[in-house]
């Protein structure tokens, strides 16, 4: 079984009833969110779920022997950030299984809203402090990246934003930084 073969659809119907709830909650959510990360005069970016690649990680035979169990891993481009430009809004880039992880979600969109917060001028950034005892949890967390990228990609005040937007939510920052999910599939 590859990943082209998967209903997504049907894993945003089995957590969140409808495609239409995860809208609705999405509407709901993205106000406060926005306001608690960015500042409330925020502009809210949209949201916009994706279909990424998936990587097979395993496939195992279960002891009972009916059918298979394939565990797949959502690729690095599962989340992401474009700023907006004129007459364009900014949007918020979810993975399908991302969006499928209902309890884990605002914690997601949390992470990609520092992205924003930035683009917007960083409102309040020198109210957070970058401190070196991050570099360790940059480091773990960004396992697949060289240091180097790690920095590029996230700034000295993305970290320390990131560490109190991690704390807020009572999420170790490693675990913040580099969100992992993945999927068991039965057959």
């Amino acid at each position: 079984m590859n990943s082209e073969d998967l209903d997504f659809n049907g894993l945003i119907t089995q957590m969140w009833g409808s495609e239409e709830s995860l809208q609705s909650f999405l509407d709901s959510e993205m106000p406060e969110l926005c306001a608690r990360v960015c500042g409330p005069d925020a502009e809210i970016p949209r949201v916009q779920i994706t279909y990424p690649s998936l990587k097979v990680v395993e496939q195992q035979q279960p002891p009972e022997g009916s059918g298979e169990v394939t565990h797949y891993k959502v690729e690095s481009d599962a989340l992401g950030y474009r700023a907006g430009r004129k007459d364009v809004p900014a949007k918020l880039f979810v993975s399908i299984l991302h969006a499928g992880h209902k309890e884990k979600l605002r914690e997601f969109l949390a992470y990609l809203l520092i992205f924003h917060w930035e683009a917007l001028g960083a409102e309040g950034a020198d109210e957070v402090d970058y401190t070196h005892s991050f570099d360790a949890i940059i480091r773990e967390s960004s396992s697949n990246m060289s240091d180097a990228t790690s920095k590029d990609v996230r700034s000295p005040q993305f970290l320390a934003k990131a560490a109190i937007v991690a704390r807020e939510f009572e999420v170790p920052l490693g675990e913040f930084l580099a969100p992992k999910v993945s999927l068991n599939v039965y057959r």
